[in-house]
């Protein structure tokens, strides 16, 4: 009876504690991609698929490298993660969509491990770079106009000293 109830209590504790775990997957704004050993989807959250974009198609038990086929930067890094058995690798990608606008990710992927130090899996976090790269592309932009700017009123500033000599000379011609 003791062992029933000690029991009930386990089991309702890793329900919440995989529910919990669910809420928080749920909540974040980064993408989250979770592979097992073969490489197979055994967990992701609609981050990641809004993040990626329709033209990719994230399900369950899908190998990683069918369901990101679409880029190939994402595949190569998460394999070198598994052939190199490196502890994390980071990338970004340009991602290019048919209906959406052209996005920029961040892709951090890192290696699962148990508390033996075994790797039992592999995890892909995205983080949404696009709002940046736009920012940094207008600074890139502003720089330019400045730059522009400058170049224009040293020629301005030259040309007007020139004049003002051709003036003085045609003045003293005049005389």
């Amino acid at each position: 009876r003791k062992l029933q109830e000690l029991y009930v209590q386990t089991d309702n504790k890793a329900r919440n504690l995989e529910r919990y775990n669910e809420y928080i997957l749920r909540s974040i704004n980064n993408g989250v991609i979770i592979c097992d050993n073969q490489g197979k989807i055994t967990g992701f959250n609609q981050s990641a698929q809004r993040l990626l974009g329709q033209d990719f198609n994230l399900g369950y038990n899908q190998h990683y490298k069918q369901a990101l086929a679409q880029n190939h930067a994402l595949c190569n890094m998460l394999e070198g993660l598994v052939i190199k058995k490196n502890l994390s690798a980071e990338t970004e990608i340009e991602i290019e969509g048919k209906k959406q606008a052209t996005r920029f990710l961040l892709a951090n992927g890192g290696l699962l491990r148990d508390e033996n130090e075994n790797i039992i899996g592999l995890v892909l976090v995205l983080t949404d770079l696009t709002e940046l790269k736009k920012i940094q592309q207008k600074i890139v932009q502003q720089q330019k106009m400045a730059s522009i700017g400058e170049i224009s009123a040293g020629l301005a500033h030259e040309l007007r000293n020139s004049m003002g000599a051709l003036l003085g000379y045609c003045k003293m011609l005049k005389k």
